[in-house]
């Protein structure tokens, strides 16, 4: 008798369960589905917009993260620790900085933009030691562009361009008048690297000499700051002969993705 009314229990039992089951499980379901999809908005999943906290870094902190590892120093040289390559978002553009040690620009015109080249501009500052620097900021779309062979220059010695793959690329050249001697400057981008050099006929550097550019955390060498020295025996030499210095950058091919997916 006793196992008859157990019996009897467990059906009702189960016969209740069902019973809620079936008049909760469309609510239950629902539940489930309002859970889930806003875990997905704050994850930022196709289900749903990321927000608020989508629990990764904001494209302000990413640039700045890809800003620190293209901005780099020179080591070396008595430049040893001077700023050479940076990244400009305001301007979405990389700058290169050309030291000119023991020399004075003497411009009648200390900044402009690039003739040929839209949106790049120059300026002649000098740094924190009293010594001028060739600053310059080329639009990325330019640097990270793809370039026609056609178009890729040498420097004008005719020497390949150092720390660039490949020894070319599309040239833009100009020059800027100072009071006592006309500046010449070339300029080079594509392909994920830039380069500029600034020919100095009335000074001989004498030797070709090279230091690395490295970033802040010494694990990227992104370019190259050099000597040219001049060709022939003409003083001064004519601007395909002269000496001078350059910087190169070619940046490596995860960060150029890095900075174009940003741009």
């Amino acid at each position: 008798m006793k196992s008859l009314v157990k019996y009897h229990l467990m059906v009702m039992s189960l016969a209740s369960l069902t019973l809620l089951g079936c008049g909760k499980g469309f609510q239950i379901g629902s539940s489930l589905d309002q859970q889930t999809n806003h875990s997905n908005a704050g994850s930022g999943t196709p289900e749903g917009p990321c927000i608020t906290d989508c629990g990764g870094p904001t494209i302000e902190e990413e640039r700045a993260a890809a800003k620190a590892e293209l901005q780099a120093t020179i080591s070396g040289s008595a430049f040893d620790g001077a700023m050479s390559v940076d990244l400009d978002w305001i301007t979405k553009s990389l700058v290169i900085i050309v030291p000119l040690p023991g020399i004075d620009p003497l411009m009648e015109v200390l900044e402009g933009n690039v003739p040929g080249l839209s949106d790049a501009f120059y300026t002649f500052k000098r740094d924190a030691t009293g010594n001028w620097r060739y600053e310059v900021h080329i639009p990325l779309n330019k640097v990270l562009g793809p370039v026609d062979p056609a178009e890729s220059k040498k420097l004008p010695n005719g020497d390949a361009l150092p720390g660039v793959p490949g020894g070319e690329l599309p040239e833009v050249a100009f020059s800027v008048k100072g009071s006592k001697n006309n500046w010449s400057i070339f300029l080079y981008a594509g392909s994920d690297a830039a380069a500029v050099f600034i020919p100095t006929p009335f000074f001989n550097p004498t030797l070709q000499l090279t230091f690395p550019l490295r970033n802040s955390e010494k694990t990227r060498t992104v370019g190259y700051f050099s000597t040219i020295p001049k060709k022939g025996t003409a003083n001064p030499p004519p601007v395909n002969q002269s000496g001078g210095f350059y910087v190169s950058v070619a940046i490596p091919a995860d960060l150029a993705r890095w900075i174009d997916d940003l741009r």
